[in-house]
């Protein structure tokens, strides 16, 4: 493109692109170039470049920088306008040079114009020198880099100094940058226009390779959304592995909280699918919301997890509130847990042993305990052993009462209390005992 420049209404020529004019001790310089730079107006208005789905802002409009991008580029920026934090031109128009591209080149720099425009050192001004016809070195007998645009290159170094064809960048254009939506980059390597999908950073060499289609935030690497059997941020951790795998073959889950949203393999249970069945449950099979048993409890075990023993139930079998069929001699009531007229001892709740002086487990249900200290109605939640005298592990709220095999997680607020009995009054003695209540706290944190 040209410009016709005319002083006492007389035309003194025609000048291009980046050429210089001196008139009267002043100079004139040709800035006719496919960009024009946006006004002040664009660039507060309308000047960030939206990513797909809801990526918001993830580059300026060229001549725009800033986070919000709203402010324009300093000085005369070139083609492929300023850096988005600092404002500072990637490359500077022809005929100016310096940090914001707002010095004029040297006057003497018009007796070694490079196919007509003026091209001087960015940083010191000294004029660069070129070769006709795309060539380089001090004969001009080399060919400048293929990629150079305009085959124009400095004489000497052979760096490119009109910039790079699309997909290339650096001093000598020999670097691509595919990653770059459509192509475009900076000489510095700076992406103009975002990310190809799959991709972030300043350069686009960052992967987010489990993101959505849509892709990731440039600045962050978060993704929008997650390819299915991911979670996280960033997406780059798989669903658990107990998650159901769906109509599509994959295992879906909360991007937040990892909580399976298709719900669990056979066996297992919990938000997260992570804690088996109880193995007293018949075929092992529990549903996944709560742990409770699907169809019911194998022999001698009862209640929603079967974690609960039929003691003293003819052949181990009771209903699945735990009432017996028929008893063993000596006992009766529903649950057979009543002594009846014979050899056996009946101590008052909380006790057992011979003499009813040994204090049954904190941990037994209803402080209820066998002769031997067996909790007769199971484990309080937190504790399994034919005495509840162990504690289940991790973060388990309640676990199978023989194997203390984790059958209910606990958030971090759970909170359960092991209470020893209050008073004992064995059946054997007239006097009551009075003791102080002592409470056992546990606190499960995950």
């Amino acid at each position: 493109m040209t410009l016709k420049v005319r002083t006492n209404c007389l035309p003194l020529g025609t000048m291009k692109m980046g050429e210089i004019l001196w008139v009267g001790g002043m100079s004139l310089l040709a800035l006719t170039d496919s960009f024009v730079p946006p006004s002040n107006y664009i660039c507060h208005t309308s000047s960030c470049r939206h990513g797909n789905g809801r990526l918001r802002c993830q580059s300026c409009t060229i001549g725009c920088h800033g986070s919000n991008c709203s402010s324009p580029c300093q000085g005369s920026c070139h083609t492929d306008g300023c850096d988005r934090h600092t404002g500072e031109c990637s490359k500077c128009t022809p005929g100016f040079y310096g940090r914001h591209c707002d010095t004029p080149c040297p006057r003497r720099c018009t007796s070694s114009r490079v196919d007509g425009a003026v091209y001087c050192d960015r940083h010191t001004g000294a004029c660069s020198e070129s070769c006709d016809g795309g060539r380089t070195g001090v004969h001009c007998d080399e060919r400048c880099p293929s990629n150079c645009k305009g085959s124009v290159c400095h004489q000497h170094t052979g760096q490119c100094l009109a910039g790079c064809e699309r997909r290339w960048t650096g001093d000598f254009c020999n670097t691509t940058c595919d990653n770059c939506l459509m192509g475009g980059c900076s000489n510095t390597g700076y992406c103009l226009h975002g990310c190809e999908a799959g991709f972030y950073g300043q350069t686009c060499e960052e992967r987010c390779e489990h993101c959505w289609t849509t892709g990731c935030d440039r600045q962050t690497g978060i993704c929008e959304q997650c390819q299915p059997g991911y979670h996280g941020h960033h997406c780059n951790k798989t669903c658990p592995e107990k998650c159901y795998k769906g109509r599509d073959g994959q295992r879906h889950c909360n991007r937040i909280t990892a909580a399976c949203q298709e719900g669990c393999v056979t066996g297992w249970h919990g938000p997260r699918c992570h804690t088996p069945c109880s193995t007293t449950c018949k075929s092992s099979l529990c549903y996944g919301h709560d742990g409770s048993c699907v169809e019911g409890c194998v022999q001698g075990y009862y209640g929603k997890h079967c974690h609960k023993n039929c003691l003293r139930c003819r052949n181990n079998v009771c209903d699945h509130h735990g009432r017996c069929s028929a008893c063993i001699d000596g006992w009766f009531g529903e649950r057979c847990d009543v002594c009846g007229n014979g050899p056996c001892i009946n101590c008052s709740r909380g006790y057992h042993g011979t003499n009813c002086t040994a204090r049954c487990s904190g941990s037994c249900v209803d402080d209820v305990c066998e002769e031997d200290g067996r909790c007769s109605r199971g484990c309080k939640d937190g504790a399994y052993g034919s005495q509840c005298q162990h504690r289940c592990s991790g973060g388990c709220v309640a676990c199978d009462q023989i194997t203390g095999d984790c059958t209910r997680q606990g958030d971090g607020n759970t909170v359960i209390k092991l209470d020893m009995p209050t008073s004992t009054c064995s059946l054997m003695y007239s006097n009551c005992q009075h003791i102080i209540s002592v409470t056992f706290v546990l606190i499960f944190a995950l």
